[in-house]
């Protein structure tokens, strides 16, 4: 994929859940807070199946005021 043919605001459901899915490897989150609003990021940890790992699911929970059963793909039976 051609980053630099992005449209941040057309292509918010392609790249809200892959910078969740790997913003805790980088330092991606306060860029991805700075295009988009609360709102929208927590819409797509609730509702992206590209965000799980109870782990990661915790850390985004805390981070955006959210509780880890809200998201789609947490587990609650995995103990960490």
């Amino acid at each position: 994929m051609d980053v630099d043919r992005l449209d941040y605001r057309d292509e918010i459901d392609f790249i809200i859940p892959r910078v969740l899915d790997k913003g805790l490897l980088f330092d991606c989150l306060d860029n991805l807070e700075q295009l988009y609003s609360l709102e929208a990021i927590q819409y797509f940890c609730k509702n992206s199946s590209q965000v799980f790992g109870n782990e990661k699911i915790k850390f985004l929970a805390k981070k955006y005021r959210l509780k880890p059963k809200q998201f789609l793909r947490y587990d609650p039976n995995i103990e960490l």
